[in-house]
């Protein structure tokens, strides 16, 4: 009696194929996962930039505009200062610092930290602008120039609008011709020249019919 029961097992080819595949597969996200990562801390990094400057400013703005005075230090020695907690007083994500300096009147500050995906340093200063440059700025002085990809700075304020232009006035409406009035005719006159109708209506007896004589009408006998 035959075993139904009849299992079919890989070949060794197909276990190699199959080896092989994930193999290409793993290397794919071993290599791809790195650059991400790298990524992913680069936008942190310039997230955590962004909330020193944004302390940063609002010091400035209860000090008469002068920032922290200080050399070339970490960023997170000016948490305290800054009243940053703990949350927000962020150092760089994978290893390493970020860096803060000024000018000597702290008038201008600059802040920076080390990129990984892009070369270069992500750098904030206080005139607004930020960007990836190649090299460390020093004594508080914004490298403009050297930054690669710059957000410029914000714009002075906007001119005001143009004045209204006056509306034009109003042009007087023509004056209406006067109607002349109409000469009053006296009851029962007529006017000079008198036309052929001008009598009609006034009241002749039988023989006799109206017409006008020195301004009034009057009946004239009719001939026979």
């Amino acid at each position: 009696m035959k075993n139904k029961n009849n299992f079919k097992a890989f070949t060794l080819v197909e276990l190699i194929i199959a080896m092989a595949i994930l193999g290409v597969l793993a290397t794919i996200v071993v290599v791809r996962f790195p650059s991400s990562a790298q990524r992913a801390r680069d936008v942190q990094r310039q997230s955590d930039l962004k909330s020193y400057q944004n302390a940063l400013e609002l010091y400035a703005m209860k000090n008469k505009g002068l920032y922290p005075t200080s050399g070339y230090v970490p960023a997170t020695s000016l948490c305290t200062a800054l009243g940053m907690t703990t949350v927000s007083c962020k150092d760089d994500p994978k290893s390493g610092a970020y860096y803060y300096e000024t000018n000597a009147s702290g008038t201008t500050y600059t802040l920076w930290g080390s990129m990984e995906k892009t070369v270069g340093n992500y750098i904030v200063c206080s005139g607004g602008q930020n960007g990836v440059a190649t090299i460390t700025p020093s004594m508080g002085e914004c490298p403009v120039g050297a930054l690669l990809t710059a957000t410029p700075a914000p714009p002075t304020n906007t001119p005001a609008p143009p004045t209204n232009t006056p509306a034009p006035t109003n042009t007087p409406a023509p004056t209406s011709t006067p109607v002349p009035t109409a000469t009053p005719v006296p009851p029962g006159g007529c006017s000079t020249p008198c036309g052929e109708f001008c009598c009609d209506g006034y009241g002749c007896g039988p023989g006799s019919s109206p017409g006008c004589l020195t301004g009034y009408c009057t009946c004239f006998t009719d001939p026979y």
